[in-house]
């Protein structure tokens, strides 16, 4: 995804000032204490295994302090069959030879083993841009080994955040993710 330069100024600002811990029941949520509000930044997984819950009480008790959840992108607008049609459509590289003549025959036999590995066909890639193929790679085996993204936390805290009618806004679209995506030279993507 794309990296959001204020979100990662505000938390350095935080932590060099003194105002942002780590909560040691949960390392990867944040407590941030301003002069008028607390915020909580939460290092999401976007996917978990069902025995990931019940979550750590730390995780809930922050939940339960706040009245906005921000998420990094709207999980509704990215599960809809438009955004995905479009992220396919955005994934398939019309050039000929598709990613092998993107990557190289080198790369490309390394990247046929670890499909092989993961229990993918060789050519899973043949036809998509890289970085789809370098998702895919990546989130296959954890889908394989029953991580899924209806348990990942962003999923679940919006899905509570709707059942409890609190706000909840998002800090770039699926739309801005897909442009950074696309828009990558391709010695990047």
């Amino acid at each position: 995804m794309r990296t959001n330069p204020v979100r990662w100024l505000l938390l350095a600002v935080c932590v060099l000032s003194g105002t942002a811990h780590a909560d040691s029941r949960a390392p990867f949520l944040w407590e941030v204490q301003g002069p008028e509000a607390r915020h909580y930044l939460l290092g999401s997984l976007h996917l978990l295994p069902d025995s990931a819950y019940p979550l750590p009480d730390a995780l809930t008790a922050a939940y339960a302090a706040t009245r906005h959840l921000v998420l990094e992108t709207d999980p509704a607008a990215l599960a809809s069959a438009e955004f995905q049609t479009r992220m396919l459509s955005a994934a398939l590289d019309p050039r000929p030879g598709g990613i092998k003549a993107q990557i190289g025959a080198p790369l490309y036999e390394r990247l046929q083993k670890q499909a092989q590995v993961l229990g993918l066909p060789g050519s899973v890639c043949d036809t998509f841009r890289a970085w789809l193929c370098a998702t895919t790679l990546e989130l296959y085996p954890m889908l394989r080994a029953g991580w899924d993204p209806q348990h990942g936390l962003d999923q679940h805290f919006y899905d509570k955040a709707r059942r409890d009618g609190r706000v909840i806004s998002w800090l770039e679209s699926p739309d801005q993710q897909l442009t950074m995506l696309t828009g990558m030279p391709d010695a990047l993507s």
